[in-house]
C-alpha cells in the first residue's frame, strides 16, 4: 500500500516536491516496520483478554459474616503478607492461605 502511494505521489508531483514526499513516505514506512512488530502483539493480547476483564464491587468498611472475605491471598511469603497487611490496613477483610506450617516464604536450610 505504501509503495503504491509512493509511486502515485512521485507521478503526480513535480521534481522538488516528489523527491521530498517520496523520501518522507519511505521514512514513515521504515519507522512503521520497526515499531509495529513491537507494539502489535501486546495490543492483540490486550484486545483478546479485554473480554474476560471483570470488576468486583467491594465495600471495605462493610461488616462481613463468618467466613466472608474481600480478598483471599494464596501464599504467605513476603509478597502475600505485605499485600495482606496493606489491604487490611485499608479496611479489606483478608484471608491468607499457606500450605507450609510457617509463614515467610521458602524456609532456608530446609531443602526437602
Amino acid at each position: 500500500m505504501l509503495f503504491l502511494l509512493n509511486s502515485i505521489v512521485y507521478l503526480v508531483l513535480d521534481f522538488p516536491l516528489n523527491t521530498v514526499a517520496t523520501n518522507t513516505l519511505v521514512i514513515i514506512g521504515v519507522l512503521f516496520s520497526a515499531v509495529y512488530p513491537l507494539k502489535a502483539p501486546a495490543r492483540q493480547v490486550y484486545r483478546d483478554f479485554a473480554k474476560y476483564d471483570w470488576r468486583v464491587e467491594v465495600e471495605p468498611g462493610k461488616p462481613r459474616g463468618e467466613g466472608e472475605y474481600d480478598v483471599v491471598i494464596v501464599g504467605a511469603g513476603i509478597g502475600g503478607l505485605t499485600c495482606g497487611a496493606i489491604l487490611s490496613k485499608h479496611g479489606y477483610r483478608v484471608l491468607i492461605l499457606e500450605q507450609h506450617f510457617q509463614v515467610g516464604g521458602f524456609p532456608r536450610g530446609n531443602y526437602l
